[in-house]
């Protein structure tokens, strides 16, 4: 709501309904947006996390694999 209220054009403070029915449309927008964003965000934190722990993953069976060719080598 600060950020609307900085960014309202000096016309609007003519207008006080107006400005009333505009601060209670993005109320309900930001409420409505919430729930996606944090599910959207919430994914992207799953995803981020399983490509650190495949990558992980990933490293050991390499380095497995690579120790072992080493000591056949040997």
């Amino acid at each position: 709501m600060k950020i609307s209220h900085a960014c309202e054009v000096t016309e609007l403070q003519r207008f006080p309904v107006l400005r009333k029915h505009l601060d209670e449309v993005m109320v309900k927008f930001f409420h409505h947006g919430v729930e996606p964003v944090e599910r959207m965000i919430g994914n992207l934190i799953e995803m981020e996390v399983s490509l650190f722990c495949s990558y992980n993953e990933y490293q050991r069976s390499y380095s497995l694999r690579f120790s072992s060719k080493q000591s056949l080598a040997m």
